[in-house]
């Protein structure tokens, strides 16, 4: 039995990424523009019963924040397969988190510190749930098809039996001809 836990909490005026609810799964939580963050851990992890505790919260900030930009010719930080590097932008712009264009505040987490746990959130596909379903056989306990297997038994078991008996007639016709 695959043990899981609920959909991670939501925290008033936080965002949320999270990577799944099996055990290990883990959910980082940041501030949107305009929003600070008390300096609590963003980051809570499923144990396979029940996610961490938190005293994360965002409340609204009277301070400007730094946006997170990241250059044309580089990838968003959530993409499997690849990397970002992000630069800090000092002039005022729109701020857009490098999980999918959500604003986000970063100043109580270094952009290697995101990266880390960005990392730290990617599960291999043969740890998925799905995958291991893929590898076993499921107990369908329908007569139907308990029917239908014993149906295939039977005949597979009827043809070894008659080609055994064909045999032994022929071997038995050889042995009483000599």
């Amino acid at each position: 039995m695959v043990c899981e836990c609920p959909i991670p909490p939501d925290i008033p005026n936080a965002l949320k990424l999270y990577n799944g609810t099996l055990a290990g799964s883990r959910t980082i939580y940041a501030c949107p523009n305009g929003f600070s963050s008390n300096g609590g851990s963003p980051e809570v992890v499923c144990d396979g019963l029940a996610w961490s505790t938190t005293s994360y919260s965002c409340s609204v900030s009277s301070t400007p924040t730094v946006p997170v930009t990241t250059s044309s010719n580089t990838t968003t930080a959530t993409t499997t397969t690849t990397s970002t590097t992000a630069t800090l932008a000092t002039t005022s712009q729109t701020t857009t988190d490098p999980v999918g264009g959500i604003p986000v505040k970063t100043n109580n987490i270094s952009l290697e510190e995101f990266n880390a746990i960005v990392e730290g959130l990617k599960v291999p596909k043969s740890n998925t749930s799905s995958h291991k379903r893929s590898l076993t056989c499921a107990y369908d306990p329908r007569p139907s098809s308990t029917a239908i297997g014993g149906v295939g038994i039977a005949v597979l078991c009827f043809m070894f039996v008659f080609l055994f008996i064909m045999d032994c007639t022929t071997i038995t016709k050889k042995n009483l001809d000599n």
